[in-house]
């Protein structure tokens, strides 16, 4: 992902930059986006339990390999991101 000065964007504003500048990368942008923006400001009552639903319906997709492989990372990184700006405590995610 190329620099893009964030602070200048809404976080949909900040999506869509993102994907005009990876076009090649926009569903996957999208996918993260959608789970960012549940984590986030979905009233989700366990985040441990929506990430880990994610996660499975991404290793049981019918995705080639490596997207889901991709996908997953992209997951594991919007989640650690997610806890770190919320400042909540780790907890275990299921890789199954």
């Amino acid at each position: 992902v190329r620099k893009i000065d964030e602070s200048q964007y809404t976080f949909p504003e900040y999506c869509e930059k993102l994907k005009e500048l990876n076009p090649e990368d926009s569903d996957c942008i999208d996918f993260c986006a959608e789970y960012i923006y549940a984590a986030v400001y979905a009233n989700l009552t366990n985040l441990d339990d929506y990430t880990g639903k994610v996660i499975y319906q991404i290793r049981n997709s019918n995705a080639a390999v490596k997207d889901k492989d991709l996908l997953y990372g992209l997951i594991q990184v919007a989640y650690a991101s997610v806890l770190f700006s919320q400042n909540l405590q780790f907890q275990s995610v299921s890789n199954n």
